[in-house]
């Protein structure tokens, strides 16, 4: 933690005149290295004490001392002037070993103005000068744990403090844990939150809240959102207050494990206690409406929003349209649209996003890909995955397969781009509905050579490639190769297989395979051994039906 020097109260003349008019510090000036200090001290702006430590060093540059050069960084650091703690501490590097209070001190105005790799290297080299103590090792996690490229380096020192026989002190697990949230390393937050109990540190609000936001950042992951409910519980055990803070914090890792009804439950929860809902937390709960399909209470919620006297943010605004996917709602999110930019709030990369996926629900496929062009050309972002599978699908349903397979070839130029089956499938899909079978088995070839699972749905996708290709035989191919692969069929790959004769010779045969799902169920026989199975049942049932007519007469 930062220690305060305390500030001298003798003083000299100050370095501006009654008027204002700046007094000369100069060479020529007779102010004495203790006068300097002084008025270095109690400097009332930034800008004064930068020039009173300029003509410091520029008359007394031999004579400052470690004790100096901390007191001036301590003092620039009270009046949180950081960059001018940086500037003492560089200077004094030139002539004096800098104290164990300089380098901590440097670690955390570093650290302060996110310059964090400088506030390493001075952590790296602390040794050189003088052993590290609780501060240093405190102010490098403190510094490190507030940026995600450094929060893994924040981490590795507090296991660094441990074993070099340092007792970690709250400061030290508030930070921690602030890296943990950071990283999204829910695990090692509960473990820290049980090591403070070991070590006879209680657990207050600070590391409680901390260790929920752990559970909100990163993927979802089973059993973060219930990691998320047993800290909040202990904070009712323990008697910590249950504030705004720490539900904003249990929503948002509700919402993250898709908890949508235990969301609810903590937001109306709110409500019975009587504290305030803030404007994230009405974000979250609108993104968590429109999942669940509750458009209109999405809707309703951010007018209530409005009508207390919140203002809406870009990520308000997101939620919202995310609430506009019926048909004819794209134009009520383009109006709400203008009344955010009215507001000065610019579109993000979140709300043309959330524009994407509404103008795709609404089969808009002209408008999804101006969105998607806006966040590449005006933003200079890449759209998320999701982006691009949304824009697939609608091209896919338009038979854009040209578009769908552009998009698709982009999102493979990206070497950080997270390919799953499932995005595999949309792409196959849609080049399939425009009739690109050979494209959509290379896809597929592509697909095994990542190592990534061909399941049922790659299958039905490639049966609609074929029926749109004209080639009934090839579907009735990849339907009896599905069962040779291990996989089951479903529902999907019989309406594909209807689709894909529709209009041919294998119509009738395909009509009788269906049927036979209603007295075998979904089976792994061969197409033609279903549809045999089917007409020698047809025929028993005539023959019973004949014999049963003539009994009758």
């Amino acid at each position: 933690s930062s220690v305060h020097l305390p500030v001298q109260t003798a003083h000299k003349p100050s370095t501006f005149g009654s008027k204002g008019g700046r007094r000369s510090m100069g060479s020529n000036s007779s102010f004495s290295k203790e006068d300097l200090l002084r008025q270095y001290q109690s400097a009332r702006s930034l800008e004064v004490r930068e020039r009173i430590f300029e003509a410091l060093v520029d008359k007394h540059e031999n004579d400052l001392g470690q004790a100096e050069y901390t007191l001036m960084m301590y003092s620039a650091q009270s009046k949180d002037e950081h960059g001018v703690s940086i500037k003492v501490f560089e200077q004094s590097k030139r002539t004096v070993k800098p104290s164990a209070l300089m380098l901590s001190g440097a670690i955390t105005a570093y650290g302060t103005l996110g310059r964090y790799q400088e506030a390493l290297d001075v952590f790296e080299s602390f040794e050189d000068f003088s052993p590290r103590d609780v501060n240093a090792f405190n102010a490098a996690i403190s510094a490190l744990s507030e940026c995600p490229e450094f929060a893994g380096n924040a981490i590795e020192i507090f296991e660094e403090m441990e074993e070099s026989g340092q007792a970690p002190d709250i400061n030290s697990y508030h930070a921690a844990l602030q890296a943990c949230k950071q990283l999204g390393k829910w695990r090692q937050a509960m473990d820290f939150l049980a090591d403070m109990e070991e070590e006879s540190l209680e657990t207050d609000h600070t590391a409680a809240v901390l260790a929920l936001g752990a559970c909100t950042h990163g993927k979802k992951e089973r059993g973060k959102g219930e990691a998320a409910e047993i800290i909040f519980a202990l904070m009712e055990q323990k008697g910590i207050v249950r504030d705004e803070a720490a539900y904003q914090q249990l929503i948002f890792a509700l919402e993250l494990a898709e908890e949508h009804t235990k969301l609810i439950d903590r937001f109306n929860e709110m409500q019975h206690r009587g504290l305030v809902w803030t404007v994230p937390i009405y974000n979250a709960v609108i993104r968590t409406l429109s999942k669940m399909k509750l458009f209109d209470a999405g809707q309703e919620l951010f007018d209530k929003m409005e009508s207390t006297g919140l203002e809406p943010d870009a990520e308000s605004y997101a939620a919202l349209f995310l609430c506009c996917k019926r048909g004819g709602e794209y134009k009520k999110a383009i109006e709400e649209l203008g009344y955010a930019e009215e507001a000065g709030i610019k579109p993000t990369v979140e709300m043309l996003e959330a524009l994407i996926e509404a103008a795709c629900k609404n089969g808009l496929k002209d408008e999804a890909l101006t969105h998607f062009v806006q966040i590449e050309e005006e933003h200079g972002a890449r759209p998320s995955v999701d982006a691009f599978a949304h824009c697939m699908e609608i091209c896919g349903h338009t038979k854009d397969w040209q578009s769908a397979a552009d998009l698709f070839q982009n999102l493979l130029s990206d070497p950080e781009a997270e390919l799953d089956t499932n995005l595999y499938n949309q792409a196959i899909y849609a080049v399939g509905r425009g009739g690109q079978l050979e494209l959509a088995e290379s896809m597929v070839d592509d697909m095994k050579s990542r190592n990534l699972e061909v399941d049922v749905g790659t299958y039905n996708s490639l049966i609609c490639a074929a029926g749109q290709a004209k080639k009934p035989e090839k579907a009735i191919e990849i339907f009896d190769e599905i069962p040779e692969k291990g996989l089951k069929r479903n529902e999907f790959t019989y309406s594909r297989m209807m689709d894909a004769v529709e209009g041919t010779e294998y119509a009738t045969a395909m009509f009788e395979c269906w049927k036979r799902i209603f007295e075998d169920g979904i089976t792994g026989d061969k197409f033609w051994d279903i549809v045999k199975a089917q007409r020698s049942a047809d025929e028993a049932k005539a023959k019973k039906e004949k014999e049963n007519s003539k009994r009758a007469d």
